[in-house]
């Protein structure tokens, strides 16, 4: 897993490195499609063949083609071919660490913070037979996010533009068409998620139907949040990135908190609504914060005040 880890690592690092001045498809192309194309195709053969692997050649499947087409990429440009001057690479150390703190806490928070911790938390309280179904319909309720993180990749540029040269008319009216689109499209996932919740999770395991309400509730988060548009993305794009990090700090210490005891109460019930909870009420008190600092509605409630 640790080879896999690294391999990840780097493949997420490279992908907003090259956005930065090459391509999104640059970018893009090795990690999410050639990877994933080149995976499948062999787990497919494999399945042909009623062949079968153990866990630790899985990983290996996964980790080394990763790393190898990564390095591929960087090997390929020619500003990481050129000699790196150590000077240079230090060069106003400090004051890059200073700038890029906040940023790099409010990404690592987001990444690892109270919803992805709460299945190994849940591991100390509850039964191995309760924490599988729940990691299962976390996993299931991400694909809600999908939408929100496929559009940020042109909603971003084009808010940092917008920001910079003050056009906030131009920057609302975009945010108000693809918050629309987005929240459709995660209301008809959440709609499916509500009465087929059961048969998704029966797919992973027979036994993982029992987590359908908790699934349910989970789904409910992510719609909020959803609906609230991508406001720690337009925070950090705006400059308002340490507001963001002192924000995502005090509710997933609040989260984490009350995750036991409501897990040992009500069960899985509990961890969702906690679970659920952090994502919805984040992003309503972020979106406030967007409207109130930035000036702009990203919300779905920002196609009535059009109307209006």
């Amino acid at each position: 897993m640790a080879v896999l880890a690294v391999a990840l690592a780097f493949a997420e690092n490279a992908v907003h490195f090259f956005r930065g001045y090459r391509t999104i498809a640059f970018s893009l192309l090795p990690r999410d499609i050639f990877w994933r194309l080149a995976i499948l195709a062999v787990c497919l053969g494999l399945w042909a063949f009623s062949l079968s692997l153990s866990a630790a050649a899985a990983v290996w499947l996964l980790g080394l083609p990763l790393f190898a087409l990564i390095l591929l990429q960087a090997g390929s440009d020619p500003h990481l071919r050129r000699p790196i001057a150590l000077r240079e690479l230090f060069a106003a150390g400090a004051a890059r660490v200073r700038t890029g703190l906040p940023l790099w806490g409010t990404s690592l928070i987001q990444t690892v913070g109270g919803p992805v911790l709460a299945p190994v938390i849940l591991g100390v309280v509850l039964s191995p037979d309760e924490v599988g179904p729940f990691f299962a319909a976390f996993r299931i309720a991400l694909v809600l996010d999908l939408f929100t993180l496929a559009s940020a990749m042109v909603v971003a540029p084009l808010v940092a533009r917008g920001h910079a040269n003050g056009n906030f008319a131009e920057t609302q009216a975009m945010l108000r068409y693809s918050v629309l689109l987005v929240s459709l499209a995660t209301l008809v996932s959440f709609l499916i998620i509500v009465f087929y919740g059961d048969w998704l999770l029966a797919l992973m395991n027979p036994d993982f139907a029992t987590a359908a309400p908790a699934l349910t509730v989970l789904g409910a988060g992510f719609l909020i949040s959803v609906c609230c548009g991508p406001v720690p993305n337009i925070l950090e794009l705006a400059g308002q990135e340490k507001i963001l990090l002192r924000r995502l700090v005090w509710f997933n210490c609040i989260c984490l908190a009350a995750l036991v005891p409501a897990t040992e109460h009500f069960g899985m019930t509990g961890a969702a609504v906690c679970t659920a909870g952090l994502r919805a009420v984040t992003h309503i008190t972020l979106l406030f914060t967007v409207k109130k600092r930035v000036g702009i509605d990203p919300s779905i409630f920002s196609l009535w005040s059009k109307a209006a």
